[in-house]
């Protein structure tokens, strides 16, 4: 299965069961490591207010859930290990909903090339590009 469509698989089968939690899906990565595949969930709360994080017990409940869905519907052909956690404070800004959650905050900000001899810029502002 292309990790695209595992990707959007996830999607369609948690989005109740995270919303019904007060919980969205903010990332799912289908990787492999060495011999092994991994599928990450990550996991984030659903309001706004950026202080509040995910808890141990709610990452165990989405793992129950998906872990029991998956094996329902067994989409995934190969072997893997299931991974729910949160994106952490470290987290990636990926689509433009994770910019606008974050704006007017401060971030910290990694480049690929550097800019005046830096590649992190911390503090940053956070802002949204609104074209």
């Amino acid at each position: 299965m292309a990790k695209k469509k595992i990707k959007e698989t996830i999607a369609e089968i948690t989005e109740e069961f995270l919303t019904n939690e007060g919980l969205e899906l903010y990332n799912v990565e289908f990787v492999k490591e060495g011999k092994d595949w991994f599928l990450r969930v990550y996991i984030d709360k659903l309001s706004d207010n950026t202080e509040e994080y995910v808890s141990t017990d709610e990452c165990e409940k989405v793992s129950r859930f998906l872990s029991d869905e998956l094996d329902r519907l067994d989409p995934i052909e190969q072997n893997y290990y299931l991974e729910i956690s949160s994106p952490g404070m470290d987290r990636q800004l990926l689509e433009p909903k994770h910019y606008a959650k974050y704006a007017g905050k401060l971030v910290e900000v990694k480049l690929y090339k550097g800019v005046d001899g830096k590649k992190s810029l911390r503090r940053y502002p956070c802002w949204l590009n609104r074209r």
